[in-house]
């Protein structure tokens, strides 16, 4: 769910950011955002945001993972996908710094956890 997710989300963004974004005319976008357009933009959203819910709660149930970024994980980026619809300030700036700082401390863990499990899993090792 969350991979099917960031795919939909990702194209959501994509086409928000550098589709729309350049339409110099309100009218064109309005027109842009008829049809079925908004509601496939939510729900992509939404299979986004209960897909990080659902990924970040068997991160916390593993306890593979530091709590604090899995958490993050499960609570920040849901609001992450229905917040960055808002216009450009200083909190969907502050959001994108935080979901930054979340992956890439998960990124790190995870880092850790598979350069651990590298050396330790063939403690034997033959040359060949």
């Amino acid at each position: 769910m969350n991979l099917i997710g960031l795919g939909l989300f990702g194209g959501a963004a994509f086409a928000s950011n550098l589709v729309l974004f350049y339409f110099d005319d309100d009218d064109v976008v309005d027109e842009a955002l008829t049809g079925p357009t908004v509601p496939a933009l939510i729900g992509s959203a939404a299979v986004f945001a209960v897909g990080c819910v659902l990924f970040g709660a068997a991160m916390i149930r593993a306890r593979v993972f530091p709590r604090i970024p899995s958490w993050g994980y499960a609570v920040v980026l849901p609001l992450f996908a229905f917040l960055t619809a808002l216009p450009d300030s200083l909190l969907t700036s502050a959001l994108h710094v935080l979901v930054g700082v979340i992956l890439l401390w998960l990124s790190a863990a995870l880092w850790r956890t598979a350069r651990s499990v590298e050396h330790t899993a063939i403690p034997n090792r033959v040359p060949v």
